[in-house]
């Protein structure tokens, strides 16, 4: 709101008066937009962990003000088996920053008018298993973004191969190592 007010009026020849206020609301037109990026687009197993990062520079929280986007797994590779589950890692993320909260199950983070920033990053770990298998592919997307004092977006989807590095092997065993040729069947 922005608030306009006349005083301290002078006239040369006379009285002056100035008692006039005038009020008028700003409404913003413009949409919190959430973005997510990751900082690999293929990586190994014994790769590590792929860094996300959940960007939304445009808040500015007054009182009371919150927004909230989901983070949505997909893909071939499957949650707490091929990469850290999912749930544990947010909530950790959550818990160890002010202002925001995540709601399990729903995969929604909510920032609150105490956050400071312009982001979050997490770090999902790639596990390095034994099974040899094709490529796996994680997926983010972001849906489902609102925002108290207006619009917001979210239509950001980031995609991981995962490659694996383990090697299928075949061996040949035989039960009999010597035999003769009457010994039967090996």
């Amino acid at each position: 709101t922005l608030v306009a007010t006349l005083s301290g009026a002078s006239y040369s020849d006379g009285a002056a008066t100035a008692t006039s206020t005038v009020s008028t609301d700003i409404t913003d037109n413009d949409a919190l937009a959430f973005t997510l990026a990751a900082n690999k687009t293929t990586t190994t197993e014994a790769g590590g962990a792929i860094t996300y990062t959940l960007d939304l520079s445009q808040a500015v929280f007054g009182t009371g003000e919150t927004a909230s986007v989901v983070v949505t797994p997909s893909g071939t590779a499957a949650d707490g088996t091929d990469y850290g589950d999912f749930d544990t890692v947010m909530t950790a993320k959550a818990t160890a920053t002010t202002g925001l909260t995540y709601t399990a199950g729903s995969n929604t983070f909510t920032f609150d008018d105490t956050f400071v920033g312009t982001q979050i990053s997490f770090d999902l770990t790639v596990t390095d298993d034994a099974l040899a298998e094709s490529t796996e592919t994680l997926v983010a997307t972001l849906s489902g973004a609102s925002y108290s004092d207006g619009a917001a977006t979210a239509t950001s989807t980031v995609s991981t191969n995962i490659t694996d590095n383990d090697a299928l092997a075949f061996t040949l065993a035989a039960n009999k190592t010597t035999t003769t040729e009457a010994g039967g069947a090996i």
